[in-house]
Parts: C-alpha cells; sequence; structure tokens
C-alpha cells in the first residue's frame, strides 16, 4: 500500500499529498496558489519541487477551483492528469515541460487555455478542448511535438502568438468561425500541417501565422481580410494554390517566400504594392496577375521563380526594386510600364531567356547590373536621356538611345 511521503498546504483551503506510489492529491475548497516569480525576482518554488520527477499522477478532487501558475512545470514524469469538474481556471504554464503527458481532458467549466500552459508537453498526443472555452492564449501548446488532431470549439474567439508553434506532428486544423484573431506564428513550424480551413470572421492574418508549415497545400482566405502580415505563408514549400480576397489592401514582405510548388496567385484588386521577396523563390510559379492598383514592386519581388516565362506589367506601376525580376530563367519578355521612372540594381539580373525588352520613354534611369547576365538579350532601345549605369547590359548587347516623341 502507498505511502504518503510528502504533504502540506497549496492555497487557503487547499491541501496536497504526494504518496510512494507518484499520485499526487490535491484537495479541499478554493483555489491552488500561484508559483511564479515575486516582486524580487525570486522564484516562489511550489512545495513538492525537489520530488516534481517521481510525480507520475496527479489528481484534483471535487472542491478545488483552479491549478495555480506554474504548479506543476518540470513534472516530466507525470502521465495523467484527472481533473474535477469543479475547476475553472487553469494558470499559465501550470503543466509547462510535463514531457511524458500524454492526453488531458480539460474540465467543462474552463473559459481559457493560458499563456504556455501546456507547453513543450512533448508527448501529448490528444486534449480535449471544452465548448466553454472561448480564448487559447500566448503559447499555449508551443512545442507539443506529439499532438496530431485538435479540435477548437465554436466559441474560441481568440488564438494566441505562438499557441501551437511546432507541433510537428499536427496535421489538419479547422478554425471555426468564432475566432476572429490569430496571434504571430500561432501555427509557425508545424510541419505536419496540410490542411487549414480559416474563419470566415477573421480580418487579418498576422505574421509568421503558417511560416514553415512545409507540407500546407491549399489555403483559402475569406472575403473581410484586410492584411496579411510579413512572413505568413514563408517557406510553406508544398502550397500550389491560394486564393487571395478582393477585401485584401495590404501584404507585407516575404508572405509566399520559398513556397517552392507555387504554381498559382491572384493578387487583390486594391493591392498598391508588392512587397520585398514577397514571391522569392517560388520556383514553379508560372501565372501570377498583377492588378491595376499596384504602383510598386518592390526589392526581390519575384526573385529567383525559375517558371515564370511572362509578366504583365500593369502602367500604374511606377517602381521596380532591386532584383525584383532576377534570376527568373524562363522570363523571355517584359513590356515595362509607361510611366516606370527607374530600373533599379539587378531587375532582370540572370534572366537568361530574355530575349527582348520595351523599355518606355518615361525611364530616366537604368541601374547597375540591371540585366546581367541576360545573355540572350542583343538589342535594346533606351530613352536618349536616360542614365544607363557602368554594366547595366551584358557586353554581347547594342544598346541604342532614342529620341522620344
Amino acid at each position: 500500500m502507498a505511502e504518503i511521503i510528502k504533504q502540506g498546504d497549496c492555497g487557503d483551503g487547499v491541501a496536497y499529498a504526494l504518496d510512494s506510489d507518484g499520485l499526487l492529491t490535491i484537495s479541499g475548497t478554493g483555489d491552488m496558489r500561484n508559483y511564479q516569480y515575486n516582486q524580487k525576482h525570486k522564484r516562489v518554488n511550489v512545495p513538492w519541487w525537489k520530488e516534481r520527477k517521481d510525480i507520475v499522477r496527479i489528481r484534483m478532487e471535487q472542491g478545488v477551483t483552479s491549478v495555480g501558475l506554474e504548479a506543476f512545470d518540470g513534472c516530466e514524469n507525470l502521465i495523467d492528469v484527472v481533473f474535477s469538474d469543479s475547476v475553472t481556471y487553469i494558470g499559465s504554464a501550470a503543466f509547462d515541460g510535463c514531457e511524458s503527458l500524454a492526453s488531458v481532458t480539460i474540465p467543462d467549466n474552463v473559459t481559457y487555455i493560458g499563456t504556455g500552459t501546456f507547453a513543450d508537453c512533448k508527448s501529448l498526443t490528444s486534449i480535449t478542448i471544452p465548448d466553454s472555452v472561448n480564448s487559447i492564449e500566448t503559447g499555449a501548446f508551443n512545442g507539443c511535438e506529439s499532438l496530431t488532431s485538435i479540435r477548437i470549439p465554436d466559441g474560441v474567439t481568440f488564438i494566441g502568438e505562438w499557441a501551437f508553434h511546432d507541433c510537428d506532428a499536427l496535421t489538419s486544423v479547422v478554425l471555426p468561425d468564432s475566432v476572429l484573431e490569430i496571434g504571430q506564428r500561432a501555427f509557425d513550424g508545424c510541419k505536419g500541417l496540410t490542411e487549414i480551413t480559416l474563419s470566415r470572421n477573421l480580418t487579418a492574418i498576422s505574421p509568421r501565422t503558417f511560416h514553415d508549415c512545409k507540407r500546407l497545400r491549399n489555403v483559402t482566405i475569406f472575403d473581410g481580410v484586410a492584411s496579411i502580415g510579413y512572413q505568413a505563408f514563408d517557406g510553406c514549400e508544398y502550397l500550389t494554390g491560394v486564393t487571395i480576397p478582393d477585401s485584401v489592401v495590404s501584404m507585407g514582405q516575404q508572405i509566399f517566400s520559398g513556397c517552392k510548388y507555387l504554381e498559382r496567385v491572384r493578387l487583390p484588386a486594391r493591392l498598391t504594392s508588392i512587397g520585398y521577396e514577397m514571391f522569392a523563390g517560388c520556383e514553379r510559379l508560372s501565372e501570377v496577375t498583377i492588378p491595376d492598383s499596384v504602383t510598386a514592386i518592390e526589392y526581390g519581388a519575384f526573385k529567383g521563380c525559375k517558371s515564370l516565362e511572362s509578366v504583365t506589367i500593369p502602367e500604374s506601376v511606377t517602381y521596380i526594386g532591386t532584383g525584383a525580376f532576377a534570376d527568373c530563367k524562363r522570363l523571355n519578355h517584359v513590356t515595362l510600364p509607361g510611366k516606370l521612372v527607374s530600373i533599379g540594381q539587378r531587375t532582370f539580373a540572370d534572366c537568361t531567356a530574355l530575349t527582348s525588352v520595351t523599355i518606355p520613354d518615361s525611364v530616366t534611369s537604368i541601374g547597375i547590373w540591371a540585366f546581367e547576365g541576360c545573355d540572350n538579350l542583343r538589342k535594346v532601345s533606351v530613352p536618349s536621356g536616360a542614365e544607363v549605369w557602368a554594366n547595366a547590359f551584358p557586353d554581347s548587347v547594342t544598346v541604342t538611345p532614342r529620341v522620344s516623341g
């Protein structure tokens, strides 16, 4: 028969008892004490801190209403937790680093999952979240690398930053339409994620939300989203198609950078700028529609899009940045817009299939190495007043000044 090896209080009216079999029982009435750094930056240790590696099971008895902050942090051999229905609150980092915990059922009265509550529970494969939960906070399941599936109940309105970061085994997620906000990097590094259904009521996709979700294949962004943050889908190598609604007016840097299998994309009608390296390294991108609202194509926007054969740049574009189309190996013809003022450094460098380019009278400057490595380009006519920097064209190109008129 198991013997009690340690016992005491862990809250006003709440007690604990740890037995020789590794069972920790929390009993009494009311809230557990919170355990965290105090105002003097000294850690207030839980009473079972020295025995934390001996704890294999936890039982919360009826009457206990909360799990204290960081209460079971580092209990790396914990394999089972049973909550009573009286628990309404689970504190931040309560089970952080419980590496052996495989499954959890959260009681029905809990309304939110706190910051880092189950972070780095590396063996956690399943968790049951009740319909009462309305918020999943920052890093709640960060590093739960064995979590294969999760049901986010209808009623959750907020998913915090890093909430499911590095959940490598997670393959599919459905975000109910109740979700109004997803924090930065919420699903960053979910390398096994192949399918995501977004809420129809999102107004923004935060920076790096799905960064490095290497196996994510298709994404539908619903009308109502106004902005997509930087690197939102950066490194999603297997993403083949994405639908971007016309409600989107702002798109950040490197959103689709490194999406090697992305084949097609339609940009929204009110977008004004194609940002820094937005499609850099999209090696299979063969079709892109640039709307008439765009006025600037920024640095490296289409750099390394090796399958892009042609692109129509609308007359609204006045600026094309450094290396915007560099290393587009199959790009064979470009007609530049009539309001373009300058062609930056390396804009079309190493576009080895480029055989012709039409440079409008509006261009006043062609930067250094703008067409470097365009070995199949033979003749180019440039405005007579344009400043053509040294090495703007390969030596094999005949550059002819022309008088506009």
